[in-house]
């Protein structure tokens, strides 16, 4: 199981906001793929799915604030 955390895209980020979720639970992900999108103070980005996979929770809401570390999303790789 990957778990996929808030990124820390720069010295002075504490959290960010969950602006955009493209995919749901029970989808297939290919390394690379977008996840969702994330609002900081100074940056928007995409946080990527490090591996192949299916997605098996998205533990944040759309419009959720969340801080840095906190557990996004939980991809079971393909065997």
């Amino acid at each position: 199981m990957t778990e996929i955390r808030v990124p820390k895209w720069g010295l002075t980020m504490e959290d960010a906001e969950v602006s955009a979720i493209f995919k749901n639970v029970g989808d297939a992900i290919e390394a690379g793929e977008a996840i969702l999108e994330l609002d900081a103070d100074k940056v928007t980005g995409v946080v990527e799915s490090p591996v192949a996979g299916r997605i098996t929770a998205i533990h944040v809401g759309l419009g959720d604030v969340v801080p840095v570390e906190t557990l996004l999303v939980s991809v079971e790789e393909e065997a």
